[in-house]
Formats: C-alpha cells, structure tokens, sequence
C-alpha cells in the first residue's frame, strides 16, 4: 500500500506554523507498513485542493488529508473534496447532536457557523475524534482510500491511528528494530541478505538506525527479523517503538532497581528523558545537576584537588560525580556527565564534545570517554542517550573491564 499526504492551510505555507502532521502522521503510517511517496503543502483553496485530489484518485492506494475541517470562512477542505468528487455536502443531525456534547465539554458558545461541523461530503463514514471536535472522514473512490483528518496534530495522530487498527488486521506484518552505535551502511553491511529478503528501510537520526521490516509472510518476517537481531547483537536496544528511557524505566521497575543522576553539559537533560515516563518515580529517585565546580565540590562532595588537579571534565570527576550521586540518594545506579558541549570552552587536549559518563553499581564503576560531533544541542542529547545505552547493557549483563574505574 502506497500513501500521500497533503496538508491544507495557509499558515504551514507562511511559515507560522511548523507543518509537524507531516512528521507525526508518516510515522504513523510507517509503522502500519505504508511508505509515504508524497507530501503536498496547499493553500486554503477549494479550487487547488479539489484539482490535486482529481490528480490522484486511482493512482494511489491512500490519500490522507489534514486540515481545512473547522467551522471558519477559510476551512474548504469538505467544500473541495465535495466539487472534486461531484458530491453534495449534507447536514448530519446525528453528527450535530454529538457535537453538542463536546461543545459543552470544552466551554464553546454555540453559534450557528458551528453547524459547519457537521457537514459531510455525501456517504463519507464519520471517524470519530476523542480528542477534539471536528471528526474524521473516510471514503474510497476508483480504489484510493480518502481519509479527511483535523488539523490539529494530536487529534489527526489519534484519528489515523484508529483508522490503521483496522488495516493492521490485515495480511501485513512489520517489524521494528531500534540500533545505537551504528552507521546505516555498517548495518547495510551486516544485513544486506536480510534487508533484500523483506520490505525493509533504515531511518536514522540523533538515537541511533531504527530498521524497519515488512511482510505479509509472518514466518519470513520473523526469521528475518530474528537473523537481523543476532548479526547487530548488542547494538539493538529495542524491538518496537519504545525509546531508551521507556525500556530502562521498564527493566528497573520489574527487578526493584533504583537509578539518580549527576549532571553537568546535559544540564538535567538526562533526568528530563527519564522522567518523561509515566512512572519513573518507582525507580528514579532524583538528581543534580551541578554545572559549576562549586555545586560539584559542595553538592556531590567531589574533591576540591579532584578538580584542581584533573578538571571538572575528567573521568576521576565523573566517577566521583557518579559514585557520590549513587550515595547522596541510596539508589542502586548512580550515572554521571561531564563535558563540554560548544561551541565555545574547547582546547586541543579537551575539544567540544568530549563529554565522560560515569556509571557506578553496587559492584563497580564504569567511566566512559567520548568524543561526539554536532551542535550543541546535539552534544548534550548524544551524552544523555549515551549514558541510557550503556546502562541498558549493564543491565542485561555485559562487563566493561577496560571502563572500571580503580581509585
């Protein structure tokens, strides 16, 4: 199955606002197994969006649309939709009288222009929208399967995702598989048999490769999925959509671990990752972030000629930070960073991007040296899921001899 997208609205074309539907939606979609060919940014014109739909009806399998469903002058999306397919728009009481129910939820006067709501492009099936007022649409015509979706991003995510329920029970299968450590052409490298064997792509971005594979044969996609595993070995965190911090969060939950945090480049990024989580206050018991070397000396009791003697970006720093922060909170993992994350506060014998990550266990301490590449911005998140990547291995038994850190 092949899907385009078109979003509808003058302010994605302004620039006002950032076009995210486009991100949210193919992903989404994706994940069901259904590439985006095409994305068409339009105006709020009945005349323009009504020839584009024209332009691919029975050319592609699904053509999803965002926008242009509100009860204003300039949502013309059901108007065109309406003059491309030759229908009439018809006023559903139904429909109206369930509105009625979110009007009063969500403290909107009723006016008559709210009525517009209401109307449908004659025999398209309302999609129901949980998390907003206008609905959904769908119909299919010279087989393309419209799906008429609100502009608001979280209602159009919600709505989609119901609607793909329905496809996923059909004779298609997928698989996701999330890397760290690796570039797409060293995966390409490992797994190019596997990767011909299926649908299959490679998306990278800041958390690492993540592999998709698709069948509709379950038990090919599965033996490849498996192959694809053993040959990446410990550089796959995750099968599935979980991020890092999902995955971590879930692990200390289930064996009753705890976890605290020291910060410093990240500036509390790491906390913020893992506290995102619904939860996370089962097992994450806190953190510092001490930016200064005072807040290091004073909160965290790193010694003073710790600092004076290998600075505050040093792997004695980050084992003191990590072992210390471990004890200050009585938690059973305590992590620690420490680096420099740009642009500027760079030397020849400590460049931007050098950051040190310090684990500290029950057992032992780990530190960690790395040198990573981009803005600062970058920098910092790199350290921060770093640190998560590394823990995950601990937790699933790997030993780092050459990273212990001996006082």
């Amino acid at each position: 199955m092949r899907a385009i997208i078109f979003n509808v609205g003058n302010e994605l074309l302004r620039g006002i606002f950032l076009n995210s539907n486009l991100q949210e939606l193919s992903k989404i979609l994706l994940k069901s197994g259904i590439p985006v060919e095409k994305n068409i940014v339009l105006p709020d014109d009945e005349n323009l969006i009504a020839e584009e739909i024209q332009n691919y009806l029975g050319k592609i399998d699904l053509l999803v649309i965002t926008g242009g469903l509100g009860p204003t002058h300039d949502d013309v999306t059901k108007e065109a939709i309406a003059s491309a397919l030759n229908l009439e728009l018809v006023f559903s009481e139904t429909l109206y009288d369930s509105l009625k129910e979110k009007f009063k939820k969500y403290n909107i006067p009723e006016t008559e222009n709210l009525k517009k709501y209401a109307l449908i492009p004659k025999g398209f099936e309302i999609l129901n929208n949980p998390r907003g007022i206008a609905p959904g649409l769908k119909t299919v015509v010279n087989n393309t399967t419209i799906i008429l979706l609100p502009g608001p991003p979280a209602e159009a995510k919600e709505i989609l995702s119901g609607f793909l329920q329905e496809l996923e029970k059909a004779n298609y299968y997928w698989n996701y598989i999330r890397t760290f450590g690796l570039k797409e052409n060293e995966i390409l490298e490992k797994c190019k048999e596997e990767l011909d064997a299926v649908d299959s792509g490679l998306y990278p971005d800041i958390r690492g490769v993540d592999i998709f594979l698709g069948s509709k044969n379950a038990s090919l996609l599965e033996q490849t999925s498996q192959r694809v595993v053993s040959k990446l070995g410990k550089n796959v965190y995750g099968i599935g959509t979980k991020n890092i911090e999902e995955i971590i969060g879930e692990k200390l939950r289930k064996r009753k671990l705890t976890l605290s945090t020291a910060e410093s480049c990240t500036g509390g990024l790491l906390g913020n990752l893992i506290t995102n989580v619904s939860g996370s206050s089962d097992y994450f018991m806190g953190g510092v972030v001490s930016y200064s070397n005072e807040a290091k000396i004073k909160i965290l009791n790193v010694p003073e000629e710790i600092i004076r003697n290998y600075g505050a970006v040093s792997k004695e720093c980050a084992y003191h930070m990590a072992e210390n922060v471990k004890s200050l909170f009585e938690t059973d993992f305590g992590i620690s960073i420490t680096g420099i994350a740009g642009p500027t506060g760079g030397t020849p014998q400590k460049p931007v991007g050098l950051v040190f990550i310090g684990i500290a266990t029950k057992e032992v301490a780990y530190v960690f040296k790395r040198i990573f590449g981009g803005t600062r911005i970058e920098i910092k998140m790199k350290s921060a899921l770093e640190s998560l990547y590394l823990l995950n291995l601990i937790l699933e038994g790997t030993t780092f001899p050459e990273n212990t850190f001996k006082v």
